[in-house]
C-alpha cells in the first residue's frame, strides 16, 4: 500500500485560496464529508475536500511566517509583477520546506504572451521580464 499526498497550490498572485471564516464554517465541512454517499468517486471526493481546505488553511498559516531575506523590485509592470509574485512565493515555499516537514517540492511559474505574431520586440521584453525575475529569485 502506498500513500496519499495532499497536492497544494498557490495562485499566480502568490496567495494561497482559504476558506473565508474557516473557523466557524469548519463544522460544517466536516459534516458534509463525514457522510457516506454509495459512490466511491464521491466518497474520495467528499474526503479530499476537508483535506484540501484544512491543508490550505495550514499553508497560509506557514507562509504568512515566513520573511524572505531579500529585496524584490518594485514594478508597475502587471506582466513583469505577476512574475515576480509567482517566484516570490515559490521563495516562501522553499523557506518553509522543514515547517512544512516536505522532503521534495515540485514548483511551476508561467508567463504568456509569447504568441506575438511577428512582433518580435515583444519577445525581447518577455524574455527580460524572465532574465530580472530570475535575478531576483536566486539573490
Amino acid at each position: 500500500e502506498g500513500f496519499s499526498v495532499i497536492q497544494q497550490s498557490v495562485d499566480g498572485s502568490g496567495d494561497i485560496r482559504t476558506l473565508e471564516n474557516y473557523d466557524a464554517r469548519r463544522p460544517l465541512i466536516a459534516n458534509i464529508t463525514k457522510e457516506e454517499l454509495g459512490n466511491i468517486y464521491s466518497e474520495e471526493y467528499s474526503k479530499n475536500l476537508g483535506k484540501m481546505v484544512d491543508s490550505a488553511e495550514i499553508l497560509a498559516g506557514q507562509l504568512g511566517n515566513v520573511t524572505l531575506s531579500s529585496t524584490w523590485p518594485e514594478t508597475e509592470d502587471w506582466t513583469f509583477l505577476g512574475l515576480l509574485r509567482q517566484f516570490q512565493a515559490v521563495s516562501k515555499l522553499i523557506a518553509s520546506s522543514q515547517t512544512r516537514q516536505v522532503e521534495r517540492d515540485f514548483f511551476y511559474v508561467e508567463l504568456g504572451g509569447f504568441d506575438t505574431h511577428n512582433e518580435f520586440e515583444k519577445l525581447d521584453e518577455l524574455f527580460a521580464f524572465i532574465d530580472d525575475s530570475l535575478d531576483a529569485f536566486v539573490k
